[in-house]
């Protein structure tokens, strides 16, 4: 394997490996890096406003008003909230320090589809990883309880299902049935072939004799 190639600036632009060959992406740590969520080479990911709970980086951002959505804080913004944040003893990065970055560890029945709503004041906000993805549902409790404790309001919003679904549909269930009727009728006809007749001689049976 190798560490990085000539593209790195437009991959860190792209958030993923452009190489367009399939064996030097599956070559390249920085794609593996990449994948992970670490983006070393793009200002827009390594600055921004940053929490550390529990020696782990948090990303914060304004929290729009159709919910979810989550914008850089301008610098007015973050003139306004850091003096608030560490007021009540958070501590707070404007950079990406990836000694504390760390990702979720999902599965099937915790996925990363979690997010917290900070309420300062008058004003709400997007806490999400430092690579601006949602956490677990484990993770975004943690941070809630963290800054509850601080004296903040703060909530976990889910965004989806913590779980995948399983359930088959409706069509797909009677895709299937009607897969199961179609194999049944084949077998029928298959275990329906008259047996050969008793005494018969087969051609091999000629050659034995």
């Amino acid at each position: 394997m190798f560490s990085i190639c000539s593209r790195y600036i437009e991959c860190s632009k792209q958030e993923f490996c452009i190489h367009p060959d399939e064996e030097m992406k599956n070559e390249c740590r920085y794609n593996l890096k990449l994948k992970e969520g670490f983006n070393f080479y793009s200002k827009s990911k390594n600055k921004g406003l940053f929490l550390i709970i529990n020696s782990r980086m948090f990303f914060i951002g304004r929290r729009s008003s159709y919910g979810s959505y989550t914008y850089d804080l301008k610098d007015n913004e973050k003139e306004e909230v850091i003096p608030k944040l560490k007021e009540k003893g958070l501590q707070i990065e404007n950079k990406v320090r990836y000694n504390l970055c760390r990702n979720d560890i999902a599965s099937d029945s915790n996925r990363a589809c979690c997010l917290v709503i900070l309420t300062v004041d008058d004003r709400k906000y997007n806490i999400k990883n430092f690579n601006t993805r949602c956490v677990t549902q484990d993770t975004a409790t943690m941070i809630r309880d963290y800054l509850r404790e601080k004296g903040f309001l703060a909530a976990v919003q889910k965004i989806g299902s913590t779980a995948v679904n399983h359930k088959i549909r409706a069509s797909e269930k009677r895709e299937i049935e009607a897969l199961k009727k179609v194999n049944a009728k084949e077998n029928k006809c298959n275990t329906n072939k008259p047996d050969v007749l008793k005494g018969q001689i087969s051609m091999f049976d000629l050659y034995a004799i």
